[in-house]
Formats: C-alpha cells, structure tokens, sequence
C-alpha cells in the first residue's frame, strides 16, 4: 500500500529552498508551476515516490505531499533540510492561541500537520474549537476537517455541527462539507 506524508513548511522556507532541496536530494523536477496559478503546485518525483510542493491559498500555508512506498524517506529528508511545523507545535498554538487569526491559523496548522490516521488527541482538539465562541473558528475547522475527510470522528463532530452550533452559517457550511465528502465518497 502507498504511503502518503504531509510535511508544512514554516514561514522562513522560501520556494527556492525547496528546489534546492530536490535537486541537492537528486528528484526529478517532472513539472513546475506557474506564478500566479491556484494552488501553485511543483512535482517531482524520487524512485517509486511522488513528492508535491504545494503553495495552499485556502488555508494560505506551504506544504510537500509524498506518496509512495518510501515516502516516509523522503519526509525524513524535508524535516531535516527545512525548517517544518510538527503536530506537537501547531497542537500547542492552537492552546495558546487566542484571537480569530491566532485560532483560524492555528486550526489550519493542526490539520495540515496531521497524519492521514486519526489522532485523537486532534480530535480532542477540534471537538473543543466546535465550541469555541468565534464563529470564525468554527467556520476554519469545517475548512480543517475537508483536509482530514477519512477520519470518522470529524464526520460525526461535522454532523454535531450541522445540528447544533448556533450560528446559522455554520450549520449551513457543515452540511455543505457533509455534502462534499459523500459526493467524494461516491454516495
């Protein structure tokens, strides 16, 4: 079974850092993107593994996607080079975060930090965001949880929040994403 590893780059690591780290590591650049585009995305490729620099406007954060048998390698390779978020991190940002761009920024992190597995010390996590007073927040973790769709307890903390949070907006966003993800399911 193919592997998949997401690695977010912090703010420090430029695009080039990134190429200088594929050409220092010997990927092959198979396609670069074009400034401008949406999301901005290179491929490269190593072996059996396809490595995806990803430039996110949704969430407005960097990222790597490896997928392959060894993609666990070349994660290993990106932490070590660059300078790169951990889940215990954005975990302890998303704590001590306090103000809606501090959370909605915080939330992002977290998801995007997060292994394809469920965690559930971020479901934890996320089950208190759906309680948090800014709607803002609440809003940013139904944007989290389409980044973590495979993980069955933030379907249900999605369905909770299409029937109970207060904000008519959310309600209606939440079932928005419950649509999506079953239209992605196939249902």
């Amino acid at each position: 079974m193919d592997l998949e590893i997401r690695v977010v780059l912090k703010s420090e690591v430029s695009r080039d850092d990134t190429a200088t780290l594929g050409w220092n590591r010997g990927w092959k650049l198979d396609a670069i993107g074009r400034e401008g585009s949406s999301p901005l995305r290179d491929l490269w490729s190593k072996d059996d593994v396809s490595i995806t620099y990803i430039e996110d406007p949704v969430v407005q954060l960097r990222y790597f996607v490896m997928r392959g048998p060894e993609a666990r390698d070349v994660a290993r390779d990106v932490r070590e080079a660059l300078a790169v978020w951990s889940v215990d991190e954005t975990l302890g940002l998303l704590t001590r975060a306090s103000g809606r761009d501090a959370k909605i920024h915080a939330i992002y992190l977290v998801a995007l930090t997060a292994s394809f597995d469920q965690d559930e010390q971020i479901v934890a996590a996320f089950r208190r965001v759906a309680q948090d007073g800014e709607v803002d927040a609440r809003h940013a973790l139904l944007v989290a949880i389409g980044y973590l769709a495979s993980w069955p307890a933030l379907r249900e903390l999605a369905e909770t929040i299409q029937r109970e949070d207060p904000a008519p907006a959310v309600r209606r966003d939440a079932g928005f994403l419950l649509e999506g993800l079953d239209l992605a399911d196939g249902g």
